[in-house]
């Protein structure tokens, strides 16, 4: 009898198993090219980022310092925003992986600004533009606003909605989690080992949470161009993929030494391994005042 219950556990379990893999799998097959958006300044400046759309508007959301790295102004004691440049692209791939071809949207960061259509939070470092109205057909018809440019005529988006969000208090520690985004920091120029313009995707799992910044502390390394790409967890209670956050910065690893005989000292820094992802929560506080003061 026991010999029986004991090999009837073992089948479940392996049941349990391969359908969790199955549906981690196929969930995260629609979020791999597709929802990764390339940043790209004329100046040769890039980051990540994605699309969002709630019942009534699409935006796109990134790590501000992609747009416009945060200046202290010493009289006022506060950060202001210089944009890298007026214009950026935004490149990205159909949802079908068998289509190479990428589309791209052009936005004016300076009149959106003006608009109030783009806005910066210093405090989490993230930034949200909005780009379109959506139209009553719902997901697939979106109305872009002014000075918001399709580069060709089957720039269709693809973005995470409402209901692939989950809110902070609902990450939960250990949780595997997967970041989406374009690394152009890594490899070699001369001799590429692959495609800069296509997003690369790590997998870890969610180290620790920071409750006073509502920031998930992420047990997977991240380089420079990661910066604004999505963060998604694997919930296992709900067997859901669910978008969390943004990457927005490595956390590094100081050493430091001193010659002692002429006090000179030496200070460097490495990539620790470890990651800031920007929970959603700030993204959806900057979505609200959009909606309150955008013209």
């Amino acid at each position: 009898m026991h010999s029986q219950k004991m090999k009837k556990y073992v089948f479940l379990s392996i049941i349990l198993i391969t359908a969790i893999s199955a549906f981690s799998q196929y969930s995260l097959d629609k979020f791999s090219n597709s929802y990764a958006v390339l940043v790209e300044f004329p100046n040769g400046s890039s980051g990540s980022g994605f699309f969002y759309s709630d019942s009534l508007y699409l935006y796109f959301v990134t790590a501000s310092h992609v747009f416009a790295p945060p200046q202290i102004n010493p009289l006022t004691n506060r950060a202001e925003y210089n944009l890298i440049d007026s214009l950026v692209t935004l490149s990205f791939y159909s949802r079908n992986p068998e289509v190479e071809e990428r589309k791209m949207i052009r936005l004016n960061l300076r009149q959106l600004y003006f608009k109030k259509e783009l806005l910066f939070n210093t405090e989490s470092d993230i930034a949200v533009v909005r780009i379109g109205n959506l139209s009553n057909e719902g997901y697939a018809h979106v109305d872009y606003r002014k000075f918001v440019d399709r580069i060709g005529q089957n720039a269709t988006v693809h973005q995470f909605v409402t209901a692939d969000v989950t809110a902070y208090p609902k990450v939960g520690i250990t949780n595997d989690v997967f970041i989406f985004g374009y690394p152009k920091s890594l490899g070699l120029r001369n001799s590429p080992q692959y495609d800069f313009s296509k997003p690369l995707i790590r997998k870890g799992i969610v180290a620790g949470r920071n409750k006073n910044q509502k920031s998930i502390i992420i047990d997977c390394p991240s380089y420079g161009g990661n910066s604004g790409g999505p963060v998604v967890q694997v919930n296992i209670e709900t067997m859901k993929i669910e978008l969390i956050g943004l990457v927005t910065e490595f956390i590094p690893y100081e050493e430091k030494w001193v010659n002692q005989n002429f006090k000179i000292e030496n200070i460097e820094w490495s990539n620790s391994g470890y990651s800031v992802g920007m929970s959603f929560d700030w993204v959806q506080d900057l979505i609200t005042l959009i909606q309150r003061t955008g013209k």
